[in-house]
């Protein structure tokens, strides 16, 4: 799972690639978990972006026992309940699966849903995760481009 990462202005951005799997993404949370100092997706707020990675082949079991492993690792701070993210979906059934995740990571207890957005765009993204952030417009238009350029 080729990972591209970005930090603009206090928000961090993954780009994935395939291919795509849940343990990667799970390792790759328990590796930041064990960096503070890279704690991207736990500190700060946070795009992951699938626009190449097709999420539609996960069943919801998939997403249940991610969330679960999530929920119950010693090593991955509860803190994550209070982060913003966002994710870009590539297409209709990754934005699906997407939305689906946000509502079970609120029952499992990993994440509250109203600070998990799923949008269809990296500007659309960026510009939620700005409003979060008490931002404009404008730094989200510079936060798009940025990450758009560099990734």
């Amino acid at each position: 799972m080729p990972i591209k990462s970005l930090q603009f202005n206090g928000v961090n951005y993954r780009r994935f690639s395939a291919p795509f799997s849940l343990d990667e993404l799970y390792r790759l949370n328990l590796t930041d978990a064990s960096r503070p100092e890279k704690n991207a997706g736990f500190y700060q707020p946070l795009i992951e972006d699938y626009t190449d990675v097709n999420l539609i082949t996960l069943e919801s079991s998939d997403i249940i026992g991610h969330l679960t492993r999530i929920r119950n690792a010693a090593g991955i701070p509860r803190s994550i309940m209070n982060n913003y993210v966002t994710c870009v979906a590539g297409d209709l059934g990754s934005y699906g699966m997407l939305r689906m995740y946000g509502v079970y990571a609120e029952i499992y207890g990993v994440r509250e849903e109203e600070k998990f957005y799923v949008a269809e765009s990296l500007l659309e993204a960026t510009t939620w995760l700005m409003f979060k952030k008490g931002l404009c417009s404008n730094e989200a238009v510079e936060a798009t481009n940025f990450f758009a350029k560099a990734a």
